[in-house]
């Protein structure tokens, strides 16, 4: 997913092959200039 503002998140699946089950999710965010999740996320307000 990618906004116009260039920020953009990723979600990765772990999958079992053996048992054919999904186990955990991952997740990164990056702001447009490459900032880290962290610094994306402060900028957050409700």
């Amino acid at each position: 997913m990618q906004n116009g503002g260039g920020t953009w998140l990723r979600i990765q699946l772990r999958v079992d092959i053996r048992a054919h089950q999904i186990y955990a999710h991952e997740a990164l965010i990056r702001g447009p200039a490459g900032e880290s999740a962290m610094s994306v996320l402060a900028q957050v307000t409700e």
